[in-house]
């Protein structure tokens, strides 16, 4: 019976198995090693460091200063030059209509002292032929922006005192001075009156009075024959101008 004692044998169950995973545990720190790789990701973030430097090629930008601005500022600044036009020469189309406005503004009080002694030769000038220093003296005036604004009115006849200035003796028969043409209407900003029986070309068109607007008061007394453009006439009355014709 002392045999049946012996088969008591737990030990085998308590076989030191845990003991090997302690073992396991105890080698499984060797795999630690593992970070490792990461000393690649330092070698990858070093790269970029290197190919920034070629971005210096930023400070080109200064270049763009230019200063172009400050030039196109000179540039404008020049502009206002054309406000000089108040003291330039005006043309006209019509060299009669010229001789009109002069005569307005020898009038006005204008020229009077070169007009003057423009005329110290007038004696010595042959019938029906023109005064040269008189002629001198028109064609050397400059008629100005500022000038013909104050011409207000217009009505040329035969016996006006630049033609009597310009032919001492002249019975005003013939045409050298007439108007041919009432373009250059436009000219006088400020006119109120037009008035045409004489010094007006055969033909003339009076339709041009129609575009100056501060015209109050015409009188047209030509032939229906003698002149064109009759029916601006209706056209200046509607809108408040006395009109009168023959």
């Amino acid at each position: 019976m002392a045999a049946k004692k012996t088969a008591v044998k737990p030990p085998p169950a308590a076989k030191p198995a845990p003991k090997k995973t302690a073992a396991a545990k105890a080698k499984a720190p060797a795999k630690a090693p593992a970070p490792a790789p990461k000393k690649a990701a330092p070698a990858a973030v070093a790269a970029p460091k290197k190919a920034a430097p070629p971005v210096a090629a930023a400070p080109e930008a200064p270049a763009a200063p230019v200063v172009a601005a400050p030039t196109a500022v000179v540039i404008t600044a020049k502009k206002p030059a054309p406000k000089r036009t108040g003291n330039t020469a005006i043309s006209f189309k019509s060299a009669g209509f010229h001789l009109t406005v002069i005569n307005e503004l020898l009038d006005l009080g204008h020229f009077a002292d070169a007009f003057e002694e423009a005329q110290e030769s007038s004696d010595k000038v042959e019938d029906y032929e023109i005064d040269p220093r008189v002629q001198k003296f028109v064609d050397g005036l400059v008629l100005t922006e500022e000038l013909l604004e104050q011409v207000v009115k217009i009505g040329p006849d035969g016996g006006d005192e630049i033609y009597a200035a310009l032919v001492p003796v002249w019975d005003g028969e013939d045409d050298r001075f007439d108007i041919g043409t009432l373009d250059d209407l436009h000219l006088l900003p400020n006119l109120e009156r037009v008035s045409l029986y004489a010094m007006v070309s055969e033909g003339i068109d009076l339709t041009p009075l129609r575009d100056v607007a501060t015209l109050t008061h015409v009188n047209i007394n030509l032939s229906k024959g003698w002149a064109k453009g009759w029916n601006v006439l209706d056209e200046l009355a509607a809108r408040g101008v006395v009109v009168t014709r023959s």
